[in-house]
């Protein structure tokens, strides 16, 4: 009801440079992009990882080592960690093989509107457009519909702010980074 009270006749504002991603990822999304020119960030970044495996099963494992390195040995906190699932038809399908592997130190896996739990949070990358993460796992790309793809890869990839990481078979992560 209060948002009625915003101005409805505002112009919108065109932001012409990034400044959520590195210029790693920043390139990696715009190759998506579809819109007038943004300019990159100067901050370079890691290399865009990919965890390759020929299935569901497999991809979960290499998740579920990355996830628990990066909260062990990197000390990264888990509310920094994302992983976003580009295929929304079978979000059901990687949530229930990312919950039946563990997190280290009790953490879980939790959807975004667990907000009150300890863990990581999975969901699909149309739930969290308008967010970032500063590590975003992105999951789900074997089976992304074609007309889905464009829009879903530009926004998945952008969210990242400091660390991409695709998940899927070789060929899919490597079609996604081709372009």
């Amino acid at each position: 009801s209060r948002a009625s009270t915003f101005p409805a006749d505002a112009s919108p504002i065109t932001l012409s440079f990034n400044c959520r991603n590195t210029k790693t990822i920043h390139d990696q999304a715009y190759v998506y992009y579809q819109g007038p020119y943004i300019e990159g960030p100067e901050l370079s970044g890691d290399k865009i990882l990919v965890l390759a495996a020929p299935d569901v099963q497999r991809q979960v494992k290499k998740i579920q080592d990355y996830v628990s390195k990066l909260i062990t040995v990197e000390k990264i906190p888990s509310c920094s960690i994302n992983v976003l699932l580009a295929d929304r038809r079978n979000k059901k399908v990687y949530k229930t093989a990312l919950e039946r592997v563990r997190l280290p130190s009790g953490l879980v896996w939790k959807d975004i509107s667990s907000r009150q739990e300890r863990g990581v949070t999975v969901d699909t990358v149309a739930k969290f457009k308008g967010l970032e993460g500063d590590v975003l796992i992105l999951w789900g790309l074997d089976k992304l519909p074609q007309d889905e793809r464009r829009e879903t890869l530009y926004v998945g990839i952008s969210r990242a702010k400091s660390i991409l990481v695709l998940c899927g078979t070789e060929m899919t992560c490597q079609a996604v980074m081709s372009g």
